[in-house]
């Protein structure tokens, strides 16, 4: 069951050359029948490995892949509840492709008093930009 929609922003920093950049991710926090959670990240509509598991980003000034992470904001998304079914009441659903831009573009804005990084590498949101 879909519990959250968010976008969270991360602070990456390379361990190899010190460069560091930020990146919004659209995260859905889903969670299964066992109640553990599982997360779901996408850049720009696009699915992503988590920016938090070892390996999976490398640095775009040196290509190292020993970075260190943190979340520096979170927002959250409003859901859209079912139907009146009593079955789903409460429950929440999937959002469209078309409610989730809208929901995404009216959630409070990430407060930019925590940030202060370097470039970014091309096509990579950046908070600077």
């Amino acid at each position: 069951m879909l519990k959250e929609v968010a976008v969270e922003r991360y602070r990456f920093t390379c361990a190899g050359c010190g460069h560091t950049w930020s990146t919004d991710y659209d995260v859905q926090h889903v969670e299964d029948g066992h109640g553990l959670t599982w997360e779901y990240y996408s850049l720009n509509g696009i699915p992503v490995p988590s920016p938090t598991a070892h390996g999976s980003l490398s640095c775009p000034h040196c290509g190292a892949t020993w970075i260190h992470f943190q979340l520096d904001a979170v927002r959250t998304v409003p859901l859209v509840a079912l139907a009146d079914d009593q079955a789903n009441a409460g429950r929440p659903r999937q959002l469209s492709d078309a409610e989730r831009l809208v929901a995404r573009h009216h959630a409070p804005l990430l407060s930019g008093e925590q940030l202060v990084f370097g470039e970014s590498a091309p096509g990579v949101p950046s908070v600077e930009s």
